[in-house]
């Protein structure tokens, strides 16, 4: 599974466009594929429907940590 969105970063107030793979059970029937095409981010912690999302921006190297809600 794929979520992706936009990110304004804190230090440079630019915004951009960042996206995550969201591993899948190994009991799924059938695995989604996702393509990479976006700034990667990591996912630090899920609880329920909200990630904990870090990223360093593509323009000034700040790490950005946000939440992300599904």
């Amino acid at each position: 599974m794929r979520i992706d969105g936009k990110h304004t970063c804190v230090d440079c107030s630019k915004e951009f466009e960042w996206m995550s793979i969201v591993a899948q059970p190994m009991n799924s029937p059938r695995y989604t594929v996702a393509t990479i095409d976006k700034h990667q981010a990591r996912i630090l912690e899920k609880r329920g429907n909200t990630y904990f999302i870090n990223i360093f921006c593509p323009h000034c190297r700040q790490l950005n940590s946000f939440e992300n809600i599904e």
